[in-house]
């Protein structure tokens, strides 16, 4: 048991790297990247993320490309400032509350690869208009788009996954 809560320890022991206007953990070993939150929760500031977001696909740091593939948990939570995000095709994953409790947020591009949404991604993000999620998505968490009341959501019809507890304005399949 020690084991493993020094292995979970060591996860969250994630060196954070700001490149440009984003906070992210590196991976070495696959050189992969996930954005982060720009604090850490033992700081207890408020998120600094705001205004129109456009995230790479790759970072470069030290001389090592980096691919995107992951929006960590609660990485834009509580941006209070924050309008849009585009996330690139590298995105493989939008992790738990990631944009949870984002009220201005109004536009978020998700990429046709994104695979997964986790459980209250979107949570309370009250102004959201339109999602169209891809054809490669296979889960969408519980509450991912809960009091999103103006989201028209837009899923493929063929799609199979795992749909979570959906609260928004329109579903529309296509």
């Amino acid at each position: 048991m020690l084991c493993g809560i020094l292995m979970a320890l060591d996860i969250l022991a994630v060196d954070r790297v700001k490149i440009g206007y984003l906070y992210y953990a590196l991976n070495d070993d696959y050189k992969t990247a996930s954005v982060l939150a720009s604090v850490t929760p033992a700081s207890h500031s408020k998120q600094t993320y705001s205004g129109n977001i456009t995230i790479p696909s790759s970072v470069l740091y030290n001389g090592d490309t980096y691919e995107v593939t992951q929006i960590a948990s609660m990485a834009f939570s509580y941006c209070p400032s924050l309008y849009s995000v585009v996330i690139p095709n590298s995105v493989k994953k939008v992790s738990w509350g990631a944009f949870e409790g984002c009220p201005e947020l109004t536009s978020v591009v998700l990429p046709a690869n994104l695979r997964r949404i986790e459980e209250k991604t979107f949570w309370c993000c009250f102004k959201l208009e339109s999602i169209t999620l891809g054809n490669n998505v296979q889960y969408i968490g519980s509450d991912a788009f809960y009091s999103c009341r103006a989201l028209t959501l837009k899923i493929p019809e063929k799609f199979r996954g795992e749909l979570g507890t959906l609260e928004c304005e329109r579903v529309i399949y296509y």
